[in-house]
Parts: C-alpha cells; structure tokens; sequence
C-alpha cells in the first residue's frame, strides 16, 4: 500500500499495459510525490520506480489518491500490491 500522510494511494489498470493483479513492488522500490496542479484537481501523484508484472520490467507507474479513482471512466483498481524483498 501506498501512502502519503493520511492520503492512501491506488493504480488504476488503465494506466497499465499489465494486469494490475499481477503488480510486485519491491520494498527497495523508488517512490517520489509531485504535485500537479493539471491534474485530479491539484493532486499529489506518486511515481514508482522498480515494480514488475511477472517477469518483466516496468517502466514507472503512477499512483493517484484513492479519493480520486475511477476520475476518468470505471476501471479495475487495486490499493494492494504483492511485494518482495
């Protein structure tokens, strides 16, 4: 799970072009914040750099408040991600 403050964070699967059921993020996972005021009314959004699908390398994904999901059509979300070490 993703958290910044009080704010928990999600990935929506159309973001992705993987499965968002088959997301590891390693604990050594780089996770920065940015705030764009162009986005989700002037969210703070969080890049992680490091997670995999499977066995392939992703490039960084952007996770989105959780408040704010589904803010472009309904689509498959998830708050939980497989981890390893």
């Amino acid at each position: 799970m993703f958290q910044r403050g009080p704010v928990v964070y999600c990935l929506q699967d159309m973001d992705r072009q993987f499965a968002i059921d088959s997301l590891i993020v390693p604990k050594s996972a780089s996770v920065e914040a940015e705030h764009r005021r162009d986005q989700l009314g002037g969210a703070a959004i969080l890049t992680v750099a490091g997670a995999t699908a499977g066995q392939k390398a992703l490039p960084p994904v952007a996770a989105v408040p959780y408040y704010a999901w589904s803010n472009r059509e309904p689509a498959p979300m998830a708050v939980w991600f497989r981890t390893v070490r």
